[in-house]
């Protein structure tokens, strides 16, 4: 894996996860190895994500830009998808009762292509 790149993801996620949860609410992180594969969770107790929104598209933003309480131009989930994808894995946003969950996996020993 290229270290900065997972750093980069990570920082993406976790970025996302802090500006689109109220202030003072959890962020859950959890990360570990299964069968050659590396996965990361990532679940914040923000407004969530609509089920079929292009999250992962470049330039996509939930709802109206106009509104929205963090600066952004839709471009993050965009790259972490690509880091990803780069590397053979595969990464999903997960609707939950309140917010949302981003997880990822990479396979292990995964060379960027």
């Amino acid at each position: 894996m290229d270290p900065e790149q997972l750093v980069q993801l990570l920082t993406i996620l976790l970025e996302n996860a802090v500006n689109f949860s109220p202030d003072d609410s959890a962020v859950d992180v959890t990360a570990g190895s299964l069968e050659n594969t590396f996965a990361v969770s990532v679940r914040d107790r923000g407004p969530g994500v609509p089920e079929g929104d292009l999250i992962f598209e470049r330039f996509y933003q939930v709802d109206d830009v106009l509104h929205h309480s963090t600066p952004g131009v839709g471009l993050g989930l965009y790259i972490a998808r690509e880091v990803v994808d780069a590397h053979g894995g595969s990464i999903e946003c997960v609707p939950c009762d309140s917010g949302a969950e981003f997880r990822f996996t990479i396979p292990m020993g995964a060379r960027r292509s």
